[in-house]
């Protein structure tokens, strides 16, 4: 017993600390505190719509609702091969004539941020369309365009993300060069890879292939974030340590496992075994209870009570020898229904008390192939159709009871049982 007890005592630790190591990892990443650079409203900056109306044949518009709160539309329709629709925001240098100027801008007010320093965009947006998807997109330059053609030829990244209610966290590394911009440009290698260190404008668009119709978009803020604590390791270290108190329950499970199997092979050599049946007797029924109760944690433990019915009957019509078959056939039938750590004997008479550590739906399986099994017992001397059975009563151990207490109620609802229904 003392060596179990240094044993738990052992786990305990060991469970607390990865428990306590595990919530500093859960703490930190709630609190995730974090750098953050807000993109947009962002002073001086422009939010401009476009859509493919700009072009010859292109049908698709894009119009303010509410330009003050970022909310405007794009009515997507297909004049155009591959119809666009967006919101496009630059920033002006605070030195600009323009800057004060909401809705203006012009290639000499343009400046760039670096956002090599952050390691994803943060998103708050409202949508309303059949799209599930929309792009979020990038040009980053260290050379600011003075015309359009100066300006097309800015690299442009863009990535894929889902809108959601709370907000979307995209990160920087799923960033890509488009794959139309470097089909249609054909730039060197240091430009098929994105850069953020230079800013020149970002925005957010309908994807390839937009559903026709209406879509509305409420830009609320966009920001740019690094947490000063990375995610991906505290997930890592967590994880681990989940593992870890996983693979020790394993093998605190397997110790246990084995200490009760040495545990009930001494009980059964040692404890009192009833001779005629070969199961526990009562002395050893109760050995085994002085283990196992009072419960200290609630572990679905059942007490179960079996009495075979009539059994004086089967005593006085087909005579002892019989009775004896009878409870001998019984308990050999019910052991094979039960699994290694169930606790089976022979309470006394023709009582028998089973303690098992089980889920509902498995108990009540086992009943009912124990009940089933006794369909296979017969009686020396008894007609061919005599059949026997017995009543059973079910409860559940709680916390801190006592086993009297407990057996008591097993007992109670066996009478009942017995009462209300035993075979005639």
């Amino acid at each position: 017993m003392g060596l179990a007890n240094t044993r738990l005592a052992v786990f305990k630790v060991i469970y607390v600390s990865i428990s306590l190591a595990v919530l500093s990892c859960i703490l930190v990443a709630a609190i995730d505190p974090e750098k953050s650079f807000q993109l947009y409203p962002y002073p001086g900056s422009v939010a401009h719509l476009y859509a493919d109306s700009i072009e010859a044949k292109g049908t698709s518009v894009a119009s303010w609702i509410d330009r003050e709160n970022g909310f405007f539309e794009c009515k997507v329709s297909y004049g155009v091969q591959y119809p666009f629709c967006g919101v496009i925001i630059k920033y002006k240098h605070p030195d600009s004539k323009n800057f004060g100027l909401m809705d203006y801008f012009e290639f000499s007010d343009a400046m760039t941020l670096d956002l090599s320093d952050y390691d994803r965009i943060y998103i708050s947006m409202e949508y309303s369309g059949e799209n599930k998807s929309l792009y979020f997109f990038m040009r980053n330059t260290q050379i600011l365009p003075n015309k359009v053609i100066d300006y097309d030829n800015i690299p442009y990244a863009h990535v894929s993300f889902f809108p959601a209610e709370t907000g979307t966290s995209i990160e920087l590394s799923r960033v890509q060069i488009a794959r139309w911009w470097i089909d249609r440009f054909d730039p060197p290698s240091d430009q098929r890879q994105p850069k953020f260190e230079s800013i020149y404008e970002l925005g957010v668009e309908l994807p390839a292939l937009p559903t026709e119709g209406a879509h509305q978009f409420k830009l609320n803020h966009i920001s740019a974030r690094k947490s000063y604590i990375p995610q991906k390791p505290l997930l890592f270290t967590s994880a681990a340590l989940v593992g870890i108190g996983l693979l020790v329950l394993i093998i605190q499970g397997a110790l246990k496992y084995f200490s009760n199997r040495r545990e009930n092979e001494t009980l059964r050599t040692k404890m009192g075994i009833d001779p005629l049946t070969k199961c526990l007797n009562r002395l050893g029924l109760e050995t085994a209870v002085r283990r196992l109760f009072p419960l200290v944690s609630q572990s679905s433990v059942y007490v179960i009570v079996l009495d075979l019915d009539h059994f004086k009957r089967i005593n006085d019509t087909f005579g002892h020898v019989a009775g004896d078959g009878v409870l001998r056939n019984v308990a050999m039938a019910l052991s094979k229904e039960l699994r290694s750590d169930d606790v089976f004997g022979r309470w006394g008479g023709e009582e028998f008390v089973l303690i098992s550590k089980i889920n509902r739906r498995d108990l009540e399986n086992m009943i009912g192939r124990m009940m089933r099994s006794l369909e296979s017992i017969f009686v020396e001397g008894a007609p061919d159709d005599y059949r026997v059975s017995m009543s059973i009563g079910v409860t559940e151990a709680q916390v801190g009871e006592a086993f009297d207490d407990v057996f008591k109620r097993a007992d109670e609802a066996m009478y009942q049982v017995k009462q209300a229904g035993r075979r005639n």
